[in-house]
C-alpha cells in the first residue's frame, strides 16, 4: 500500500496520484516493475531510495521512465546522482555527461569505467 509522503515541503520529489490530485505517495508506480526486477517494489520510497531509483531508471530506462524521474525529482537531485553514483553505465554516463554538459572528472562511474580497464576489455 502506498504511503503518504509526511514531508514535501522541500519540493525535492513530488508525485502526484491520477486518482487525486493532491494527495502525493511514496511509492514507485507500479508499471516499473521491469525495472526493478530484483527488489521488492513496493518497498522503495521515492524519498529514501531516490540515489538507487534515479541511477537505475537513468541507465536501464525507457523514455516514460526518464520522464518520470524528470516530472519526480528536481534537476540537482537528478544531477547529484549522476555525479556521485558508480552504477551508470557507459553508454549512459556519456549521455548524461553531454546533457549536464560535465567533465569526465566530475563523475565517479568514469572512474570505476578506468579501474575497470584492467579487468575487462572495453
Amino acid at each position: 500500500m502506498r504511503q503518504k509522503l509526511n514531508d514535501i515541503e522541500s519540493g525535492e520529489v513530488l508525485l502526484k496520484n491520477n486518482n487525486n490530485a493532491d494527495e502525493c505517495y511514496s511509492s514507485v508506480p507500479c508499471w516499473m516493475k521491469p525495472f526493478f526486477w530484483d527488489v521488492d517494489i513496493s518497498e522503495l520510497d521515492i524519498t529514501k531510495n531516490r540515489n538507487y531509483i534515479i541511477a537505475r531508471l537513468l541507465s536501464l530506462g525507457d523514455q516514460y521512465t526518464l520522464k518520470w524521474v524528470l516530472e519526480t525529482y528536481k534537476q540537482d537531485v537528478i544531477l547529484d546522482v549522476v555525479k556521485h553514483s558508480r552504477g551508470l553505465l557507459l553508454k549512459n554516463a556519456m549521455f548524461w555527461k553531454s546533457y549536464f554538459n560535465l567533465n569526465e572528472s566530475e563523475m565517479r562511474c568514469f572512474k570505476v569505467f578506468e579501474d575497470m580497464k584492467d579487468i575487462y576489455s572495453f
